[in-house]
């Protein structure tokens, strides 16, 4: 079984200790590094590789989206799940819109629903990163197709202009040919 790595980004220690239980339960070897803020989480994403974020709504020094925005200015790109209570609907939605993986309600985190949801935003990470990498190789593809084809439009201007020349060429040499076998 693979071990996952997981920033879980919470203020509150008690619905931290929630996920860490629900975790142990679901029986999900997982690795869980915790932070209290927007800040320290960022520093923990730029020092270290993780699988998956886990991150509340709203935090002392910021919200989710204040986190994911950070996020991709820096470029850093992890499956972020928010974890919302009552009266998020708007922020759920926002976020979701910027990119968030997936949406946990923390009224309702149970081990089956944690491990569902980390394993969906697993896997719709990986599809969206295939997505990405296929929309690049096609744009490479694409300018390598524009460069050839106008590599192929110098070369047939290139042999239109030698076909010219050897017409002149001939229609010049052509009457003194005639007159020299005559």
């Amino acid at each position: 079984m693979k071990t996952f790595s997981v920033l879980l980004v919470d203020n509150e220690i008690i619905d931290r200790m929630l996920i860490m239980r629900s975790l142990k339960s679901a029986n999900i070897s997982v690795n869980v590094t915790e932070a209290e803020n927007c800040a320290e989480g960022l520093l923990y994403l730029h020092s270290n590789t993780f699988d998956c974020v886990l991150i509340n709504d709203l935090l002392p020094d910021g919200t989710a989206q204040d986190f994911y925005k950070k996020l991709s200015l820096a470029r850093l790109k992890q499956p972020i799940v928010l974890m919302a209570g009552e009266k998020s609907e708007t922020v759920v939605i926002n976020l979701m819109d910027a990119g968030a993986s997936c949406y946990l309600h923390k009224n309702y985190v149970t081990p089956e629903i944690l491990a569902h949801t980390l394993s969906t935003a697993l896997r719709l990470y990986e599809v969206e990163t295939r997505r990405q990498d296929a929309i690049e190789a096609l744009r490479s593809s694409n300018e390598t197709i524009q460069q050839s084809k106008k590599r192929l439009d110098i070369t047939r201007k290139q042999i239109l202009h030698s076909e010219n020349m050897a017409s002149i060429g001939q229609s010049a040499i052509w009457p003194y040919i005639q007159s020299i076998t005559r």
